[in-house]
């Protein structure tokens, strides 16, 4: 399951994807599927290309990908991430009741955060959202120097293509 925001970056969702019909290939059968959740259908990267996507999943998750907005303004950013947080939340907790590997890509490590999730454990996220994430979360040992961090099921990738490592381990 990968859950796309109000607005992203196509190259990180696309190249996901991308990896996973490529184990499809090498394997000869279906062993990875993917099913985009997003709260608008369809939902558009911040270049206009549209994914399908569902309100809700289809089915119990096994993976969800948490996918953040694009944004260099930090203040703007910030506003983004608190709304698109309030929209991600219920998603959070039904993959954490289903067990499900739980994973953030960049920005999207703030969801995480922002959710309780990360209380208490060490986490990466972009260098430029750092200062501000540990201010507003300083309950969690917050780490940018990683581009990946895994603490039990929860896994949090620092950005850009970090999300190929992120997407080799679930």
């Amino acid at each position: 399951m990968i859950w796309l925001p109000s607005n992203f970056y196509s190259a990180v969702v696309s190249t996901l994807v991308e990896m996973f019909q490529l184990v499809n290939d090498v394997c000869r059968s279906q062993v990875l599927s993917c099913e985009f959740v997003s709260r608008s259908a369809p939902s558009a990267s911040s270049t206009g290309i549209s994914f399908p996507t569902k309100a809700q999943p289809s089915r119990k998750m096994d993976v969800l990908i948490l996918i953040a907005m694009p944004g260099v303004e930090i203040p703007e950013l910030l506003r983004s991430l608190d709304e698109e947080s309030e929209h991600s939340k219920p998603l959070i907790a039904l993959a954490q009741q289903q067990d499900a590997i739980i994973a953030a890509h960049c920005g999207a490590c703030y969801l995480l955060a922002n959710s309780g999730l990360l209380d208490g454990k060490r986490a990466t996220i972009s260098w430029w959202l750092r200062a501000e994430a540990s201010r507003r979360f300083p309950q969690v040992r917050w780490d940018a120097s990683r581009l990946l961090i895994r603490q039990d099921r929860l896994y949090t990738c620092g950005g850009g293509f970090s999300g190929l490592e992120l997407a080799r381990l679930c």
